[in-house]
């Protein structure tokens, strides 16, 4: 029997790089099926430093996705912060005006004469409804 010899790959292939990234001859010492194989190689190396190459833009692009989505809410957000807090200083300076109302008052006469006649009141309310017990 004859021994078929394997056909050597000698055409020029644009795939083939090399170190510098510039096209080169096929080896002529290179079989088809070896060849095949540093092509497969080169393929899937050039493949993986290519999708590395860009999976920082693809990061950047899922970043600018989730700021164009959640900006919109975050906004709303603030404007409804601004809102209740301006009627949270609104009610507070309400309740520190009647305080100082409130603390006015006790120094009016008028007001001093009603507080003794209440308490005097509610002693008598309280004696008569002892008695009627």
């Amino acid at each position: 029997t004859k021994k078929k010899k394997k056909k050597m790959a000698t055409t020029s292939n644009p795939l083939f790089l090399d170190a510098l990234g510039r096209s080169s001859e096929t080896p002529k010492n290179v079989d088809r099926e070896t060849f095949t194989r540093i092509q497969r190689v080169t393929t899937g190396v050039s493949d993986s430093v290519s999708q590395l190459a860009n999976e920082p833009s693809l990061a950047l692009y899922r970043m600018q996705e989730h700021v164009i989505r959640s900006v919109p809410e975050i906004v709303e957000k603030n404007r409804e912060l601004k809102h209740t807090t301006q009627r949270i200083q609104g009610a507070l300076h309400d309740s520190e005006y009647a305080l100082e109302t409130v603390q006015r008052m006790s120094h009016i006469p008028q007001i001093a004469s009603l507080q003794v006649t209440s308490t005097v009141c509610n002693s008598s309310r309280n004696k008569t409804n002892s008695r009627h017990s």
